[in-house]
């Protein structure tokens, strides 16, 4: 019984891992040449994109009430970022999508954990 409930976790962490991230990475790569980025901006934010998909399944399992305010912390820095730096308004929205779903797939993880 603990063996089959650790393969649905890792059954629902590689999902959770691989569906936001490849969508994200396709939509980043679009925006980004179709508005003629530099090659090393499209590759600082698939680093982003790569660092907080690896350590959010890794939150999620880890510290349930810690996730929120991480979430938080992601979706705010994205608007600094725009303000700061000046980002397109696409790029931005992409990446709020992206912690959108992170945080649906985050509450469907820790349901089926629960469950």
């Amino acid at each position: 019984m603990c063996i089959r409930k650790e393969r649905k976790v890792l059954e629902v962490l590689k999902s959770a891992f691989f569906i936001p991230t490849l969508f994200m990475y396709i939509v980043l790569l679009i925006v980004g040449v179709s508005n003629n980025d530099s090659f090393p901006e499209i590759l600082w934010h698939a680093a982003i994109l790569l660092i907080f998909s690896i350590f959010a399944p890794v939150f999620l399992v880890l510290a349930v009430p810690k996730i929120l305010f991480f979430y938080i912390f992601f979706i705010f820095s994205i608007l600094a970022q725009k303000r700061i730096y000046d980002f397109k308004q696409y790029k931005n929205f992409f990446l709020s999508l992206n912690a959108v779903i992170w945080i649906i797939f985050g509450f469907f993880l820790i349901t089926t954990i629960r469950a």
